[in-house]
């Protein structure tokens, strides 16, 4: 039995140019991070160690948590946004606590009918990705662009091999190192550190909340080990909270409910 001769490219790209074409008015720019109000932002990047104060390392008790506030990001291009601190090793553990903004009330929330004292819009809270690695071995400018700390060198054999430097190791869900997250919620790790040698903190813009394109952060440089703090949830660092977001028609801040602070 003889078997059909396949269709050319040109037959194809004819056949296609008869089919009906149906107009589409949609905007994808709406779906970037970094659109907002008819216009596309620039990456919000930032060298913290120009804030006044810088963060720094603390003792674990009585710690104060760095409060920051971080602008929308163009995670589709090159130029993603996000932040870096840079701290001297203190020849310990150096424990690292990332908490992005947790959105209670906003303008999604109330347009979609939910009841802004209980219910949540799950896709409007901040999410960013901590690093944490040595200075010397950061590929980016910080202010500038951000980078990693992943390298490439050649072998003996002539290959090029991709090492990741990045020291600030999560375990994922199956319990292997380089896990994330997710949205609005705290990222940690326990960083061995060299006593005078400069390691950089990168905190690489994920997410910002919908209803303002800004996320606010807190940050911890804490001396010891993350095991330390014992359970790292919501209210281990307090301050990442919109302090427009007060809820007074329902009797306070759902941050201090939910962390006990208010009765």
């Amino acid at each position: 039995m003889s078997r059909p001769i396949p269709a050319s490219p040109t037959a194809l790209l004819a056949a296609a140019a008869l089919l009906p074409v149906a107009a589409c008015d949609a905007n994808g720019l709406r779906l970037l991070q970094n659109f907002d109000g008819g216009e596309v932002l620039e990456s919000d990047l930032q060298d913290l160690d120009q804030a006044d104060p810088p963060p720094g390392v603390q003792p674990m008790d009585g710690a104060e948590p760095f409060i920051g506030e971080l602008g929308p990001t163009n995670n589709g291009s090159a130029y993603s946004g996000g932040a870096t601190a840079s701290f001297l090793g203190t020849g310990g553990p150096v424990c690292v606590v990332l908490d992005p903004q947790t959105v209670w009330r906003d303008d999604q929330t109330l347009s979609g009918g939910l009841d802004p004292a209980w219910e949540d819009h799950i896709y409007d809270d901040g999410d960013a990705d901590l690093l944490v690695g040595l200075a010397a071995q950061y590929t980016g400018t910080p202010g500038e662009e951000m980078g990693s700390f992943e390298s490439i060198y050649v072998d003996p054999l002539g290959v090029e091999r991709r090492a990741d430097l990045n020291l600030c190791l999560q375990p994922d869900r199956y319990g292997f190192p380089g896990g994330t997250a997710g949205r609005a919620t705290p990222e940690w790790c326990t960083v061995d550190t060299t006593a005078g040698v400069t390691y950089l903190v990168a905190i690489r813009t994920i997410s910002v909340p919908l209803d303002d394109n800004r996320l606010r952060f807190a940050l911890a440089l804490l001396e010891g080990e993350c095991e330390d703090l014992g359970s790292v949830n919501e209210c281990t660092l307090r301050g990442d909270a919109d302090p427009q977001e007060g809820l007074d028609d329902v009797g306070g801040d759902l941050e201090a409910k939910l962390c006990g602070d208010e009765e």
